[in-house]
């Protein structure tokens, strides 16, 4: 089973360093800074984990 996590921040820098971070465990992750495309995501990429902070 893919892990997916879906990530929503409006700061670049928080996003960037929370994707390595995934990414280096193995993770498929999507990093947006909106909820407007976070919603568009949702469906397609159904996530096993959602985070907003």
């Amino acid at each position: 089973m893919v892990k997916r996590i879906l990530v929503i921040d409006d700061d670049m820098d928080t996003l960037s360093i929370i994707g390595i971070i995934f990414f280096e465990e193995g993770y498929e992750t999507i990093l947006l800074d909106t909820e407007r495309t976070a919603e568009e995501k949702l469906n397609t990429f159904n996530p096993t984990l959602s985070y907003s902070m």
